[in-house]
């Protein structure tokens, strides 16, 4: 018996030990050259990798559906080049202990780890196609710098990055950790050495020597890091730039506000024009951080900031403080003169902001009464109203669309108005609105709540039913 009960035991011991080495470590498996990663071989996975890129997905999310293909491409030929860096994916959805650790809040969601930095997740906001993400990478993972070895390879270099700046290490210099660590986190500017003492020209061993488009080469000796990115982020860019995610969070950090103009940059002469007139206005404005972008790409963004969308060209100005987003004022004529004021009354308050409207319908007799902003407050102002916020694009306000209409049917000539406004074209001071539709009740004496109710034809009737009777009462 004692021996059986031995046996049961190391048997026991033996199993779950097993279960535990299993678990320890897990296969871990490769789908298009990403590795497929989850809770139980995460962790070990992570430990061996010098570097690695890991996106957190959902099976259902067509953002994570298209950046699949460049995610598989960017691993292959990471892999081909022998890269030191590996790409992994965790569907997070499967994997829910994972997406709580890193608090993913939405897909796709990538970090990027290095075994320099302990592991430590850093948020990815490169780019999203397989070019851009194998360059990204590479430049995180280097360890040395591209030595270019005549004149000519440095003007190739310019006209790779430009508008923007290269940096070129001439000798060597205790600065090169820290270019290193430059150039890892700022993908925009190309950071070379130049090694032969025959193409040094006027510059000296030890020369850090940024090359702007817009200005003179500037010359800095400085190793410590800090100084060494103030000095280099001085000069590197031109004080205007085209519209990049990159340059808004650059421009972010050093500005009050942030300005994007807009016009149609498929036709040439509008593109000169307006970079012509904000490099005048970037002379004066150093506490702007001036962006231009192509009306094509940015109308609906520019709708969302207070602009007609139909105006061009326009701007619009962001309070990297409060986050406020103010439009450019339509009715003014645009040149340098009302740019530069409009710009100027940012800063005292005397800018305010523009209130876009469609025209005031003619006719607004049907079911519907249609609101614009010129006619907001003289419609609605001490009445009891059911106000319809809308983007015409959006599907779910085209399938409410019918049911509203029979809804204001029931209710013409009623002690409440049944509106609509579209919220894309007509300024709105609402600050509830923050989806498509928003429905919200007004009474006559200012109160209001957002409808959270049904929203078919019966859910609506009752509660406009109980607003109305609960208004009759008020006056009984």
């Amino acid at each position: 018996f004692f021996l059986v009960v031995c046996k049961m035991r190391v048997s026991f011991t033996l199993f779950a030990f097993t279960l535990l080495f299993a678990a320890t470590f897990a296969e871990v498996t490769q789908d298009e050259g990403v590795y497929v990663l989850t809770n139980d071989n995460f962790d070990s996975w992570l430990a061996d990798q010098e570097f690695a890129l890991i996106e957190f997905y959902a099976p259902w999310c067509g953002h994570c559906k298209n950046l699949a293909p460049h995610y598989a491409q960017a691993a292959q030929e990471l892999a081909a080049a022998g890269s030191s860096a590996a790409l992994a994916k965790v569907d997070a959805t499967e994997n829910p202990e994972l997406g709580q650790k890193f608090e993913v809040r939405g897909y796709p969601t990538l970090f990027w780890f290095s075994k320099e930095n302990g592991h430590a997740p850093t948020s990815y906001n490169g780019p999203r196609e397989a070019p851009g993400i194998v360059q990204w990478v590479t430049k995180q993972t280097k360890n040395t710098f591209d030595v270019l070895d005549s004149q000519e390879a440095l003007e190739n270099a310019r006209k790779e990055f430009h508008p923007n700046a290269v940096v070129v290490l001439y000798g060597n210099s205790d600065a090169y950790p820290s270019l290193l660590t430059f150039t890892r986190n700022v993908q925009e500017v190309g950071v070379y050495q130049i090694t032969d003492e025959s193409l040094f020209g006027s510059y000296k061993n030890g020369d850090v020597v940024v090359y702007p488009s817009h200005i003179d080469p500037v010359v800095t000796r400085v190793t410590e890091r800090e100084e060494l990115f103030d000095s280099i982020m001085n000069s590197a860019f031109p004080p205007v730039v085209e519209f990049e995610g990159s340059h808004f969070q650059r421009l972010a950090a050093s500005s009050d506000f942030i300005v994007i103009a807009v016009d149609d940059l498929s036709d040439s002469s509008k593109t000169e024009s307006l970079i012509s007139l904000l490099n005048t206005v970037a002379e004066s404005k150093d506490k702007f951080g001036i962006m231009y972008g192509d009306s094509n790409k940015l109308g609906r963004g520019i709708q969302g900031a207070g602009a007609s969308g139909n105006v061009f060209p326009t701007i619009i100005a962001i309070n990297t403080k409060t986050n406020e987003q103010i439009a450019f004022d339509e009715k003014l004529n645009w040149n340098l003169d009302t740019v530069n004021k409009w710009l100027d009354g940012l800063l005292d308050g005397s800018t305010t902001t523009f209130k876009k409207s469609e025209p005031i319908p003619e006719n607004n007799n049907g079911p519907v009464t249609t609101l614009v902003a010129d006619n907001f407050d003289d419609v609605t102002s001490g009445k009891s109203v059911l106000i319809k916020y809308y983007a015409p694009w959006c599907g779910h306000c085209k399938t409410l669309a019918p049911v509203y209409e029979e809804l204001g049917a029931a209710f013409k000539g009623k002690d409440i108005i049944i509106a609509e406004i579209d919220a894309t074209a007509n300024y709105i001071a609402e600050s509830r609105v923050s989806g498509f539709p928003t429905i919200i009740y007004y009474d006559a004496q200012g109160n209001s709540e957002v409808y959270q109710e049904g929203r078919d034809l019966e859910s609506l009737t009752a509660y406009v039913n109980t607003k109305l009777g609960s208004h009759q009462h008020d006056e009984l």
